[in-house]
């Protein structure tokens, strides 16, 4: 593909905003400062009573910058709402990735994913592209990466889905076709307050066969303990959140033919016995022991957490945990 060919190809932000001015602008100015130029942001202000709409206007006089605001709805109303726009005012080969506004994306962000937006996979609209993500706490950084030397992966999207499922918690990080999501009608569940996300995925997955996959940490997500996603949310809501998720997971992996099914099952659920066991409603995990079997593990601690769940001792590996808290003063 000719350098012209390619940079024909627009690729569409967007960006959910609500009271985001504390990391907007460093945000918006990484987007600004793509070596990829043919993009479109598209910022949607949801309600915002910060200074976050002053902050968009700043980027305005940029034609590649566009703000719409509505009242305040929610994030997936606002994606929705962005969404619709992108959707009337795109063309066949344009694509679309998704930025949180607290996020910031390193310069060859765009660049490095429009190298490989070749005709064929054009053509089918049946490829996805991912790039690996950098998780910022607040005394240090976790790379998120496929474990493999190569700096491009690329394969059969349902062969080798045990190594994209994480990145499929989230949009960002992913360029999605928006010629298959016109055509598919796939759009976010404004009923749903939180996993909105991991719906939009395993629906857009299903129309998925292959995958390119860009090993580098190009998305750079700032984990703020005051966040939606970890605060205002009732130990039952979170319960049934993570509940509903894994029988999204497992009805997505059931009907696309994932070949290691098993072992995906059982890495969420030994992750959500994890996350959840001094949750007061834990006892709800034993729902899942009908899915659990241990001789699809990757790791003895896997193995340990399905033990417990399959012989109803929770109690145990609870009681397990919290020694283990106390001995490294955890």
């Amino acid at each position: 593909m000719t350098q012209d060919k390619y940079t024909n190809i627009r690729i569409f932000i967007l960006i959910p905003i609500y009271n985001a001015e504390q990391y907007l602008k460093e945000c918006l100015e990484s987007i600004a400062n793509q070596t990829y130029k043919n993009f479109i942001c598209v910022m949607i202000n949801d309600g915002s009573t910060d200074s976050s709409p002053e902050i968009c206007k700043e980027f305005i006089n940029d034609k590649r910058f566009l703000l719409l605001s509505q009242e305040n709805k929610g994030v997936a109303a606002a994606r929705n709402y962005g969404l619709n726009y992108i959707l009337q005012n795109s063309s066949e080969n344009d694509f679309l990735t998704f930025i949180d506004a607290d996020d910031f994306v390193e310069k060859s962000y765009l660049e490095k994913v429009s190298n490989f937006l070749h005709p064929s996979n054009l053509d089918t609209h049946d490829t996805m592209y991912l790039c690996g993500w950098k998780q910022l706490q607040k005394t240090k950084s976790i790379s998120h990466l496929i474990e493999q030397n190569d700096n491009i992966i690329q394969g059969d999207f349902r062969d080798d889905y045990e190594n994209l499922d994480s990145f499929l918690q989230t949009l960002w990080s992913n360029f999605y076709d928006i010629a298959l999501i016109k055509k598919e009608h796939l759009h976010f569940d404004e009923q749903l307050n939180i996993s909105e996300d991991i719906a939009f995925n395993f629906t857009y997955a299903c129309f998925i066969k292959k995958y390119v996959f860009i090993n580098e940490c190009l998305y750079n997500y700032r984990e703020l303990p005051n966040s939606l996603s970890r605060t205002n949310i009732t130990t039952e809501a979170r319960m049934n959140m993570r509940l509903k998720n894994f029988e999204r997971r497992l009805r997505f992996l059931t009907e696309c033919n994932i070949k290691s099914k098993n072992f995906v099952l059982n890495k969420h659920i030994s992750n959500m016995v994890f996350y959840s066991l001094f949750l007061p409603n834990y006892k709800r995990l034993y729902e899942l022991k009908k899915y659990a079997e241990p001789k699809f593990t990757r790791n003895n601690g896997q193995k340990r957490v399905l033990f417990c769940l399959k012989h109803n001792l929770l109690w145990v590996y609870r009681f397990y945990i919290k020694c283990k808290n106390i001995l490294f003063k955890k």
